[in-house]
């Protein structure tokens, strides 16, 4: 990414508005409008990579339902990563001539519902031996973005040496870094063990340091990234000195942490 933005100014442009009731459903309905400007600020003419083709999508679930409603360009090839989240290539030039820039877009139809929020009572609360085993192993090893080392994971050692349930460990965590996290927007999303040693961090910064400290302990916790509507959203800002760019009209960005909590499952 770091080398693709040397030579090439990227600007993101978010919209998203409500439907027309005409659409019939219960459901709230959204159009959600992504805008990509690649600017080629080089000599030469810059190669197009896979990478730079790749889009994100929503995912389909019980709660939401996406469907692309129009597109500039069309898509080459649809996958998933190496997490399972599904992915779009598009089909777009194999460069950008120097001095010019290239304009594509995707829109989609949200339909979503809120998630009933499971009644939890403390006393039924499970321990770390209620957590089915292919879950353990899944979602609870190192990875490049959910790591640890020993001074995260002693602190969560600490936190939590006198709990005897997951959810009691949860909010031990939590807790903890509510009132010791800073909350401070950076460019690009930190390590846990850099949030742990600056005591700063945004949602998906203290999410991702939350899920390293859980799954130090055998607990199974993953990074969920989503949408927030709301008209009152109307932001702009720049960075990476300059060569990225975001506008946010209506829609704006959230991370949490979805911890497996027995006997409840998996809980945001």
């Amino acid at each position: 990414m770091k080398s693709k933005l040397l030579a090439a100014l990227f600007s993101l442009f978010l919209l998203a508005g409500a439907l027309p009731h005409t659409l019939g459903a219960e459901r709230d309905q959204f159009i959600f409008r992504s805008t990509y400007a690649f600017e080629n600020r080089g000599n030469s003419a810059y190669a197009i990579t896979e990478e730079d083709a790749t889009l994100s999508l929503f995912m389909n679930n019980r709660w939401q339902t996406i469907t692309t409603r129009n597109a500039s360009h069309g898509i080459v090839e649809e996958k998933t990563d190496q997490d399972g989240n599904e992915l779009a290539v598009v089909d777009l030039p194999s460069e950008i001539p120097a001095g010019e820039t290239l304009i594509f877009f995707i829109e989609f139809v949200v339909s979503s519902e809120d998630m009933p929020r499971p009644e939890i009572d403390p006393v039924e609360a499970g321990g770390v031996d209620e957590i089915p085993a292919d879950l353990v192993e899944e979602y609870t090893s190192q990875t490049e973005t959910f790591g640890w080392n020993d001074d995260l994971e002693s602190l969560a050692l600490e936190l939590t040496s006198e709990e005897g349930t997951v959810l009691g460990t949860v909010t031990h965590l939590i807790d903890w870094i509510m009132a010791n996290i800073t909350y401070v927007n950076f460019e690009t999303p930190l390590y846990p063990y850099e949030t742990l040693g600056d005591l700063q961090g945004d949602c998906d910064d203290q999410a991702i340091l939350l899920i390293s400290m859980l799954r130090s302990l055998g607990i199974p916790s993953l990074l969920q990234v989503g949408v927030v509507f709301s008209e009152s959203i109307d932001s702009e800002k720049s960075s990476l000195e300059g060569h990225l760019s975001s506008r946010q009209d209506g829609v704006s960005w959230h991370g949490w942490a979805m911890v497996y909590v027995p006997p409840w499952g998996w809980v945001p």
